[in-house]
């Protein structure tokens, strides 16, 4: 999938992903960003740290300031139907 197209991806699920009723330190939208991501470019938990690290892009696409640990990304995947 072209790069080109992840802004794309970030703006739908913003229009699709309904805010959190609950206050978290990372909302839903932005861990559904970053599993998509992961999905994308086939990176796993553990290593999603070392890629955000390096294309801090798309942590700002995501709307977050700091990576998630990798446990936390894990947990609220499985939490997600």
């Amino acid at each position: 999938m072209p790069t080109q197209h992840i802004p794309l991806i970030m703006e739908l699920i913003d229009n699709i992903v309904s805010p959190d009723q609950r206050r978290r330190k990372y909302s839903d939208r932005q861990i559904l960003k970053i599993l998509i991501l992961l999905q994308i470019f086939n990176i796993s938990y553990r290593s999603s740290g070392i890629f955000l690290m390096v294309d801090e892009e798309y942590l700002r696409m995501a709307g977050l300031n700091e990576i998630p640990p990798f446990q936390t990304l894990s947990r609220r995947a499985r939490s997600f139907d």
